[in-house]
């Protein structure tokens, strides 16, 4: 796929930046109820630390399981952080 807006010369071929779709599927993964007042499913991250935060930043609640009890929790907003990528949560 030629980028035509280099010039002329077409001997050069220019692909766009991208993730392989492997490495995209191996990122996602996704938090459910969310709100909640009851718990937090983490899917696609099975047997992975799970770290819950404030928004302060504080560490409040460490896992590998997929499922996060948040009754004892105030309400509120929260980061949930999985190898690195973090996701907003909310406890109602």
């Amino acid at each position: 796929m030629a980028n035509y807006g280099l010039g002329k010369d077409t001997t050069k071929i220019c692909w766009p930046l991208s993730q392989s779709e492997s490495e995209v599927r191996n990122a996602e993964w996704v938090v459910y109820p969310n709100p909640s007042s009851t718990v937090f499913i983490i899917q696609n991250k099975q047997g992975k630390k799970k770290d819950l935060y404030n928004v302060q930043g504080e560490l409040l609640f460490s896992t590998k399981e997929d499922v996060i009890d948040v009754k004892s929790f105030a309400k509120g907003m929260y980061y949930l952080r999985v190898e690195g990528q973090v996701k907003k949560v909310v406890v109602e």
